[in-house]
């Protein structure tokens, strides 16, 4: 994307030649909308955004900013964010004037600025507005009016006694007009100011230019489709991430409840010159948006998982997973050419199931898959298992290949040749005997029959500990080498002293036991 800078006595305009694009509507329903008397959220970060500059000195505040300076500094930062929209967002910037602050700089965006047009918000640059040797800002959405001072929008940033101004504390307050709030390391709302990786964290290079923004900022912004953001709702699924900029998907949203109030939001940055985060802070980025804090501006971003200030525990590289949640989880599986890729799997009914991990466990490695192939993100936990899927899931458990057909009644059966395998194996006898000729495939499997296939397939010898329902079962001595090994804990919790080997086995289960043995 090629910018073009007009430069006048009365005004910079940043501007793209980019042809106009279509508005982005929240498709996702993932944006909640501001108060009705407030800005909204996309009000002013769509098209053209006329702001004023100006300069406020304040009694007191030991320093000096020229105007020349303030237009660069101002310049600086609508470059940056024309570039971070991808041509959706261009700032037009208007002299007007400088006037003294009567009291403090918070007085300042009360003054009477004169821009000579008509503008959406103010910029105003605060000459030695210095704490902690750190110029710092003060910004608001503004509200819903079309034009300062009417709607309230304004920015106010410090500068140093020489007039010089972090690039990334211009960014970081202008964000705040476009309805961006603070990203921090933790939800108790102890600082704004400590995400490494987050522009509106305060995240800044050494030289102070910024770093960017969360993908969900730039999506609310209107400056991402739907059609880059995946809304994942369970099921497995394979996302190939790519940083700002990069032609794909860029955000991932998992809303944690119905009403998308809390929302885990992922991306990916990779380090750039428009972008020049921290090593630590490439990979996979992590967040929870909570808009039960409040909307807009007022909404929480913090990371996810909570981590200490400053900290990069919410950013995953390949081989790490997030497994926070109770019914998803997420793996970093590869670094693709221009971002990473990542393996989700997850199923909306498993979230109350104690099961829910080995679930996890077992879909994430292939080993058991959705209920119902129509509908990928459901899992079905209590569904009781038959003996032919139970011999689907051992096959794929031990990768086995060698086939014996010696059974009478598995033709037909879509579960047939795992069912000879498994036979092969050693694994089944059958289910009539003396004569097992048949496996009976449709038949619910019992937990003392499942207790004897994988005390076979693991070749598991001696005696464990035993329950007490245990004594008149035909496969006592299996279930005792189970529970030796520690793959069964019992069916009666918290006592345990039970293992109901007549009782069918369920899907939760079955992943328990496909787990524990994996382990």
């Amino acid at each position: 994307m090629s910018i073009v800078i007009v430069v006048s006595v009365s005004q910079l305009t940043i501007a793209t030649e980019a042809a106009e694009l279509p508005d982005y509507a929240d498709e996702l329903d993932l944006v909640w909308e501001t108060p009705d008397d407030a800005a909204p959220v996309r009000g002013f970060s769509v098209g053209t955004d006329t702001v004023g500059v100006g300069i406020c000195d304040v009694e007191g505040y030991h320093g000096d900013v020229s105007r020349r300076q303030a237009m660069e500094h101002a310049h600086v930062a609508a470059r940056y964010l024309a570039e971070l929209s991808g041509g959706r967002y261009e700032i037009e910037l208007h002299w007007a004037g400088r006037r003294q602050g009567p009291l403090n700089f918070l007085s300042c965006p009360g003054l009477p600025f004169d821009t000579g047009v008509p503008v959406e918000a103010m910029l105003i640059f605060v000459p030695g507005f210095v704490n902690d040797d750190v110029a710092g800002g003060q910004a608001e959405p503004g509200l819903d009016s079309a034009t300062w001072p009417g709607n309230g929008r304004f920015a106010t940033v410090g500068t140093y006694p020489d007039g010089r101004a972090d690039p990334a504390t211009v960014v970081h307050e202008l964000g705040h007009t476009l309805n961006w709030p603070h990203s921090q390391a933790s939800s108790d709302g102890s600082s704004g100011y400590d995400n490494p990786v987050d522009i509106m964290g305060d995240a800044m290079a050494a030289d102070g230019m910024p770093f960017g923004t969360l993908a969900f900022n730039r999506y609310a912004a209107g400056w991402i489709p739907a059609s880059d953001v995946v809304r994942y709702q369970g099921g497995r699924h394979t996302v190939a991430l790519v940083p700002p900029g990069g032609d794909g998907v860029q955000l991932v949203a998992i809303p944690l409840d119905e009403a998308a109030t809390r929302v885990i939001v992922v991306d990916t940055r990779t380090r750039s010159d428009d972008d020049p985060l921290p090593t630590k802070g490439e990979g996979v980025n992590v967040h929870l948006v909570d808009n039960r804090q409040g909307k807009g501006m007022f909404r929480r971003h913090t990371q996810y998982p909570e981590g200490p200030p400053g900290g990069f525990s919410h950013v995953l590289t390949v081989g790490e997973t997030l497994a926070e949640s109770s019914w998803f989880r997420l793996a970093v599986t590869d670094q693709s050419e221009e971002g990473y890729v990542v393996d989700l799997v997850g199923f909306a009914d498993i979230a109350d199931s104690v099961f829910a991990a080995a679930i996890l466990d077992v879909t994430q490695g292939h080993l058991m898959e959705p209920c119902d192939p129509s509908a990928d993100d459901l899992f079905c936990p209590h569904r009781p298992v038959t003996r032919g899927e139970a011999a689907g899931f051992l096959v794929r458990m031990w990768g086995l290949s060698e086939r014996a057909g010696i059974f009478v009644d598995t033709e037909g059966s879509g579960f047939g040749p795992d069912i000879e395998r498994l036979a092969a194996a050693g694994i089944t006898l059958g289910c009539n005997p003396p004569t097992n000729d048949r496996f009976c495939p449709h038949r619910l499997l019992t937990r003392g029959e499942l207790a004897a296939f994988l005390t076979r397939a693991l070749s598991l010898s001696g005696w464990g500990r035993s329950f007490v329902d245990v004594g008149g079962s035909g496969f006592r001595s299996d279930i005792e080498r189970l529970a030796m090994e520690g793959i069964t804990l019992g069916c009666d919790p918290p006592h345990y002293d039970r293992f109901c080997p007549d009782a069918v086995v369920t899907r939760g289960q079955m992943a328990a036991f496909l787990s524990r043995v994996g382990r």
